[in-house]
């Protein structure tokens, strides 16, 4: 159940096949008269959307060859198109940190739902797998696998053939993230060991690198990791490496390889937004889908110059720029672009001060949008002024689903105004108006818009302590009475955490 929690699956809906259960291990030779190949296990796993190692606590699944064969057709071969995890119980919960009580880890070549797309938190959540576990993994050779029936070892090698080698690297590319961040980061004594790693990397079909460099990457270190990329990696998620690393990481983009790129305080500057919005200005159509350059302090400079690609592009559905010190005027070129863009789906401009100015500007934008469906503007300093003109342009914007506005300085008036917008918006789900100014009044207004509005399914309006436990109740109350799509709204869907 804890892997279901890690990717966000429903367990009641999401079908698992149990590797185990595919071959009767009464008949084997029945079961496997015509081949390794034309049997019921490759079979399965052949019509899988993914697939799932679950490791026991000794790690004997990588000594087996049928396990050996689960990973090449996952991680190499023609289940490639979907990502793998490792999954293991713990001996003990673990007892401290935001993990506390967790009785399960997975290592993923991707993020957990809680890890929120950082890379420092799946560092963390990841550094619980153990160790003795983690020396198996990089240990994995299909050389040593073994298997009950000589003739099955004999064939799955053979299928693997030349591809044994990629698998091992693969595998260890995949899977032992923190151990190759611990490479890049140790001094010229480990130089032998980054060359391994590196050599894994280089020789693998890793599709997504995340690494987290806590102190930061120095420039030569960055510049290895980069010359090592396979051609097969789809998405780069790097944090607090060297600014080195933009040029590498542009050709990467101009070369149509990348479809996630994700520079988190990198020290990349304006000039860097400049750069790598000229190389999607120069390829409209290509192959990238999300960029995120968080924590780099573009400036207004950068978001100008990003906002000049938007308007062509075709392929950029997410664009994210937390903590870059975008103010009214770059929000404002931002706004310009999506007037007449018709592809980015996802806007976050979490923790910049664009202000009242700002979120006038993309409000005014946003009737004009048909396809933005996320609006991250939480921690910008909106006031009543900026939440007023985005209430206007709810009423006239049937595209938007989420609104994050948290973190702001919205009182009343604004929450008033977000409330008469309600009832003639019936596609935005997901409102955030947390941490705010909101008292009594903002509250008792939303409250009273909920029976007339039948979209919404999830309110924040946690940590604005100025709505007394009357205006709670009474917003709770009108919550759980009022409906969505037909169906009773979900009290947990509504937050009023510390509000009294």
């Amino acid at each position: 159940m804890g892997f279901f929690k890690d990717r966000g699956l429903d367990p009641a809906t999401t079908p698992v096949w149990v590797c185990a259960h595919a071959l009767n291990q009464h008949d084997l030779g029945a079961e496997l008269a015509g081949g390794v190949r034309s049997g019921p296990f490759v079979r399965a796993l052949a019509l899988a959307d993914g697939a799932v190692s679950i490791v026991d606590e000794n790690g004997e699944y990588f000594t087996r060859v049928w396990c050996a064969l689960e990973l090449y057709m996952s991680l190499v071969g023609s289940l490639r198109r979907s990502e793998h995890a490792v999954v293991t119980a713990l001996a003990k919960p673990v007892s401290r940190g935001r993990h506390e009580g967790a009785a399960h880890v997975s290592l993923l070549e991707g993020f957990a739902v809680e890890d929120d797309g950082d890379s420092e938190r799946k560092l963390a959540r990841e550094s619980e797998f153990p160790s003795d576990l983690l020396v198996r993994v990089d240990g994995f050779t299909l050389d040593a696998a073994q298997a009950s029936r000589p003739e099955d070892l004999e064939e799955i090698k053979l299928q693997v053939g030349e591809d044994a080698r990629t698998l091992e690297a693969t595998l260890r590319a995949c899977f032992l993230n923190g151990r190759l961040t611990e490479a890049l980061l140790a001094g010229p004594e480990a130089s032998a060991l980054l060359d391994a790693r590196l050599s894994d990397v280089r020789a693998s079909h890793l599709r997504l690198l995340s690494l987290y460099f806590e102190g930061g990457a120095t420039e030569e270190r960055t510049h290895q990791l980069m010359a090592a990329l396979p051609g097969t990696l789809r998405a780069l998620l790097l944090e607090k490496a060297h600014a080195a690393v933009l040029a590498p990481a542009v050709e990467l983009v101009r070369r149509d390889q990348l479809e996630r790129l994700q520079l988190r305080y990198c020290d990349l500057k304006a000039q860097a937004a400049s750069v790598l919005a000229k190389t999607l200005a120069a390829a409209p159509g290509g192959r990238l889908t999300t960029l995120d350059l968080q924590g780099n302090d573009v400036g207004n400079e950068g978001a100008r110059a990003l906002a000049k690609a938007l308007p062509g592009s075709r392929s950029l559905t997410a664009l994210s720029l937390p903590a870059n010190s975008i103010r009214a005027s770059g929000a404002g070129a931002l706004a310009e672009a999506l007037r007449v863009n018709h592809a980015l789906r996802d806007l976050n401009l979490r923790y910049n001060d664009v202000g009242d100015g700002g979120a006038v500007s993309l409000a005014e934008a946003l009737p004009h949008n048909k396809v933005l469906r996320n609006l991250v503007l939480s921690g910008n300093g909106i006031r009543d002024e900026g939440a007023q003109a985005l209430a206007d342009a709810l009423t006239r914007n049937q595209a938007l689903r989420n609104l994050d506005l948290q973190g702001n300085e919205i009182g009343d008036e604004g929450a008033l105004a977000l409330a008469e917008a309600l009832p003639h918006n019936q596609t935005l789900q997901d409102f955030r108006l947390g941490d705010n100014r909101v008292g009594d009044g903002g509250a008792l207004a939303l409250a009273g818009a909920l029976s007339h509005n039948h979209a919404l399914q999830s309110l924040n309006l946690g940590r604005n302590e100025r709505i007394g436990s009357k205006a709670e109740n009474a917003l709770r109350a009108a919550w759980v009475s009022s409906t969505v799509s037909g169906a009773p709204r979900v009290d947990a869907k509504l937050d009023m955490m510390k509000n009294t």
